[in-house]
């Protein structure tokens, strides 16, 4: 019942709160912006970053209308860039590093620009658990923000009338972020509680991250299928088979002195096998999907359907 308070406490006590001061943050800097007398920047940046926020993310999209009401249409990923707060040392290093590093991106002295592989880093944005210890502390979520670099430094303002410490703002901009997601599969169900394969442990841990796996991934799956293949033609194979089922070994052929383990290992692999052949059967309708998907694209950007809009 939507006001019951007592559930709303029991859902509390159960599942928690994420706190928002329950994060740290891990940029290591490019090799260009390091110098000598630097080197321990990175634990410092982690140390003194008072606050930082957990990327968003906006579905660019487009309207259309074929006949009716007009629809939107997914095209794009938008990502906002994302400002970190460090409190700085005496010595105000943490400006000292932020300006050494702008000033390889754009020197404005002699006006050049740096070659972006150099000047760009992966951040790491992690919130933890509210149960864990400062011993040891249990990550819930890590945000992992590709090729990034800082884009603005904010003005530090100085007054006689104040005498609190001086607080950076640096906002960055990053070409797109991805979730660590194996932090987040405790709650997966097993093989056995599935019906749908593409929701299971196996299938999650095969399934590509990015398009540019696909292709390896399916390429591996082969491998284990044509390991698979030469394993039959190994001396052997048949006593090994037969050992699996017992009552019908014939007499003589090995199966009733087969090794309970070596049949164990053998019910493994056949198992593993398996589920390889069904990932990758996945992966092959999943590779299809996106190849559809993108013909799709490619036609409504060039006019070719219907409603579409050219660009």
């Amino acid at each position: 019942m939507p006001g019951n308070i007592s559930e709303f406490l029991a859902d509390i006590r159960e599942r928690g709160i994420a706190k928002t001061s329950h994060f740290d943050v891990q940029l290591t800097p490019p090799v260009v912006v390091i110098e000598p007398d630097s080197t321990g920047i990175a634990p410092l940046l982690t140390l003194r970053c008072e606050s930082a926020e957990l990327p968003g993310r906006q579905i660019g999209t487009t309207d259309n209308r074929i006949y009716g009401p007009i629809y939107k249409t997914p095209y794009d990923s938008i990502y906002a860039e994302t400002t970190f707060t460090f409190v700085d040392t005496a010595e105000m290093d943490i400006r000292k590093f932020f300006e050494r590093w702008m000033n390889q991106i754009f020197d404005s002295e002699t006006n050049t620009i740096h070659y972006i592989d150099d000047i760009v880093t992966d951040i790491f944005v992690r919130q933890y658990d509210v149960s864990g210890t400062t011993e040891s502390l249990n990550t819930i979520l890590q945000f992992q923000l590709f090729r990034a670099f800082p884009t603005n430094i904010n003005q530090l303002t100085t007054s006689w009338g104040d005498d609190a410490p001086h607080k950076l703002n640096v906002t960055f901009f990053y070409e797109y972020y991805i979730i660590d997601e194996k932090k987040m599969q405790t709650n997966f169900a097993t093989v056995n509680d599935l019906t749908d394969p593409t929701q299971s442990p196996a299938f999650y841990e095969a399934t590509p991250k990015s398009l540019e796996d696909l292709e390896d991934t399916t390429r591996n799956f082969r491998e284990i299928a044509r390991i698979a293949e030469i394993e039959k033609e190994l001396p052997g194979y048949s006593t090994k088979t037969q050992a699996t089922n017992p009552p019908s070994s014939p007499p003589g052929t090995g199966g009733a002195g087969t090794d309970s383990g070596e049949r164990a290992e053998l019910q493994r692999a056949g198992e593993v096998l398996r589920l390889a052949k069904q990932s990758n059967a996945d992966t092959r309708r999943l590779i299809q999907k996106i190849n559809e998907e993108n013909e799709m694209l490619k036609r409504k950007v060039k006019g070719i359907l219907p409603g579409s809009t050219s660009i």
